[in-house]
């Protein structure tokens, strides 16, 4: 089934993105304005009619002051005309594009796609400029770019890491905990023990695992879990016994399943 959920991340180089407004369903709202450059589009549908066809962009992105950054998009072939969730996902180490291109064909992006979000990660500007870093001087300037350009269901992004990718999503939601839903680690914990900011997180859910052997993740997750409970928040939190640092049982697709039914079944949510 959706194993079989493929989309080739190659193909000819020649449509923009806005041919994202163009795939639109004729009663839905496109967005606007379109992607403001031309990117690569890849649009090999999936050969199988158990889960939606998704198709791929990559686009750059000019922000004044700053760089322009590099976004990967996967989303559902047919757009809803109520639009869609979205997930910011950041990937670890470096942040850097090849691993970016490599999430973007993993077991979450295709679960994320098959129910409905469209799922969106970001290149970190530079090896040093990972979102924990500089980097996060990009935001809440992507917020507001993605929001105008995306069919968005909701107000409010859900964002999911690995390791770095993990921190990431916890430095950006607590800086920017307006655009934030839901924030899902696995694992990460709060960049400079400045835990005082997870007190802002007070509407939005938030989901940590870690591996019981991955010695410096475990104790500062158990900092951010103790805080973030110390303020009333039912964050969700678990250990994997015998895990080390990559958690393997969240990289399979019933891995995928769970990190996905975390979101939609609003784990770690304040009421």
């Amino acid at each position: 089934m959706r194993n079989m959920f493929l989309w080739a991340m190659r193909a000819a180089i020649a449509a923009t993105l806005a041919g994202f407004a163009g795939a639109l369903p004729s009663n839905a709202q496109s967005p606007n304005p379109p992607f403001p450059k031309a990117g690569e589009t890849y649009s090999e549908p999936a050969e199988t009619t158990d889960a939606p066809a998704a198709i791929a962009h990559r686009a750059t992105l000019s922000f004044e002051g700053l760089g322009d950054l590099t976004i990967h998009i996967v989303r559902p072939a047919t757009l809803a005309p109520e639009g869609h969730r979205v997930i910011l996902y950041f990937v670890g180490g470096g942040q850097e594009e090849a691993d970016v291109q490599h999430i973007m064909n993993s077991h979450i992006a295709r679960e994320a796609v098959s129910r409905g979000f469209i799922f969106i990660s970001p290149v970190a500007p530079c090896y040093s400029c990972t979102f924990v870093a500089s980097g996060e001087d990009y935001f809440p300037g992507l917020f507001e770019k993605l929001s105008e350009l995306l069919p968005m269901s909701e107000e409010r992004f859900h964002l999911m890491g690995f390791s770095n990718g993990g921190r990431s999503s916890l430095h950006i939601g607590t800086r920017h905990p307006e655009w934030v839903a839901s924030i899902t680690a696995y694992p990460g914990y709060l960049r400079n023990e400045k835990y005082e900011l997870l007190e802002r997180l007070s509407n939005t859910c938030v989901i940590m695992y870690v591996g019981s052997r991955d010695p410096a993740f475990l104790k500062r997750h158990r900092r951010t879990v103790g805080r973030l409970k110390g303020y009333g928040h039912p964050v969700h939190s678990k250990i994997y016994t015998g895990r080390t640092h990559s958690i393997r049982n969240l990289w399979t697709e019933k891995g995928a399943e769970l990190l996905m039914d975390g979101i939609e079944n609003r784990l770690g949510c304040p009421a």
